[in-house]
């Protein structure tokens, strides 16, 4: 319950100030679709400072395929995610071997 107070004072603050710049939304998820594929930003949740990455799908999948870190991309740039953890063959099965948190993704 503390947490989820948290964030949402995180979210009412951060609304506050400006829609033009990064923000968790109420459902906790990190919303940046105002900026471009690559920007970097920081996020402050519960005194901790995250560096995300803004993403499109191109640069998604460049990053699944080169086995980078995807718990701090925001994905509010992708429109089509059909097929992204889907297996190139069936050796080569991303969708077994990817285990990553992605609860801040927004996928609305």
């Amino acid at each position: 319950m503390k947490h989820l107070f948290s964030l949402v004072l995180l979210t009412v603050s951060l609304s506050l100030f400006s829609q033009t710049t990064p923000y968790v939304n109420s459902r906790g998820c990190v919303v940046c679709d105002m900026l471009t594929a690559g920007a970097t930003f920081n996020l402050n949740l519960n005194g901790v400072t995250y560096t995300y990455t803004a993403v499109d799908k191109p640069l998604l999948e460049a990053m699944r395929d080169n086995g980078n870190n995807l718990s701090r991309v925001c994905v509010s740039l992708v429109t089509d995610m059909s097929e992204v953890f889907k297996s190139k063959t069936p050796l080569d099965s991303i969708i077994i071997h990817f285990n990553q948190d992605i609860s801040s993704w927004d996928v609305s």
